[in-house]
């Protein structure tokens, strides 16, 4: 019922949605990069991402879905010039105008269960916050591309610039965790 209403919410609402969030970044002292957006394209932006969210939300919520919809947010914004600080306020006024909704539409929380309203918090904080972890992974993973191709800095300089481990895939991790526990069954790790 959860999962319905919010679906439905979002189906009839996009459009009001993407307005509402771009009014607030139009009004936010922190936006400078997205202030040189016009309000249509604020407004489409805005409306990508609800259209994401509904799209989650009927394919069945799975985190992978999130994944690769926020990298990409992050590899295209560091690309087109945007501060990461200004992304993540952006998602987090994205967040406070979905938050906003919910609470304003009746029909969403209009006889919900204590559980259900629990559910309701976590399915639209879980789409955000992952929303949040995949932007900065994309955006850093990009940025640290960048910087390895500039020839500027050495593979150690980047490391200590940039966590590099952080930018690593799980791939690359399972091979290192492998590698790792290998050397330490083998005793050339103590």
């Amino acid at each position: 019922m959860v999962y319905e209403s919010l679906i439905v919410v979002l189906e009839e609402n996009i459009e009001a949605l993407a307005e509402m969030w771009a009014a607030e970044v139009k009004a936010s002292e922190y936006m400078h990069t997205y202030h040189k957006l016009s309000l249509e394209k604020l407004e489409q932006r805005g409306k990508i991402l609800f259209e994401n969210l509904y799209k989650w939300l009927r394919t069945g919520a799975y985190n992978e879905e999130v994944e690769t919809y926020f990298h990409e947010i992050g590899k295209t914004r560091i690309n087109e010039g945007f501060p990461l600080s200004e992304i993540e306020h952006a998602l987090y006024l994205e967040k406070k105008t979905m938050w906003s909704f919910v609470i304003w539409k009746e029909e969403i929380l209009y006889d919900l269960a204590r559980e259900e309203m629990i559910e309701v918090m976590s399915i639209i904080n879980n789409y955000f916050d992952l929303g949040s972890f995949y932007v900065i992974r994309g955006y850093m993973g990009e940025m640290f591309k960048h910087l390895k191709e500039t020839g500027k800095f050495t593979d150690e300089e980047l490391q200590k610039i940039i966590s590099g481990f952080a930018m690593k895939n799980e791939k690359e991790r399972k091979t290192d965790k492998t590698l790792y526990s290998e050397g330490l069954r083998k005793g050339l790790i103590k």
